[in-house]
């Protein structure tokens, strides 16, 4: 039986030794109720429902998260899954981090698929990848690309690079170095255009 089904079987009904659960690995510490460390080296889990499955280094604050592996990866949503990759950040309830290495997550639902140096600020937004990527509001989506921003609400940039939404409904494509600073902006291609 794998050591989540355990300390649920087990350990959360009756409560046997703190239901805390640490399978295989080294120097793992699980001290939230039902919380699991299950393999690798030096995890923490602090809160309870909360799972590390393995990697290294990764730990957990927040409230049923769970690592999936990887390394040095911190989980303090509520709810919230890094899978794996190296220094990601989930900072907020029901968030997920997909991969990739230095993303960071701070409002509630939002995600990043993976790549380098990306954040999400806004609540259910999206970075699905790329470098130095910035999703600042709420229910923007960045495709993936390089240094670029969405600032305002409902935005869309499908990648490219240093391309900037600043208004409600604005709408990149890719290309680069595009601006848009009206409502409902569209650029779709090309080399730096603004609307």
């Amino acid at each position: 039986m794998s050591a989540m089904l355990r300390a649920l079987a087990v350990g959360c009904v009756v409560a046997v030794a703190g239901a805390q659960t640490q399978s295989a690995g080294y120097n793992n510490g699980a001290y939230g109720y039902c919380s699991v460390a299950a393999g690798g080296s030096t995890h923490r889990v602090y809160r309870a429902y909360a799972t590390v499955r393995g990697g290294y280094y990764n730990f957990i604050y927040g409230y049923g998260a769970t690592i999936g592996g990887g390394m040095y990866n911190t989980d303090g949503g509520s709810w919230s899954t890094v899978s794996g990759g190296w220094y990601n950040h989930a900072f907020a309830p029901h968030s997920t981090i997909a991969g990739g290495h230095w993303n960071w997550i701070y409002s509630y639902a939002a995600t990043i698929g993976g790549g380098m140096y990306n954040s999400a600020y806004g609540s259910w937004s999206t970075v699905g990848g790329g470098w130095y990527v910035k999703s600042m509001s709420t229910w923007s989506a960045i495709g993936g690309g390089w240094s670029s921003n969405a600032y305002s609400q409902s935005q869309f940039i499908g990648g490219g690079y240093a391309s900037y939404s600043y208004r409600w409904y604005g709408t990149i494509g890719g290309g680069h170095n595009h601006y848009v600073y009206g409502y409902a902006g569209t650029v779709s291609g090309g080399y730096a255009n603004s609307v």
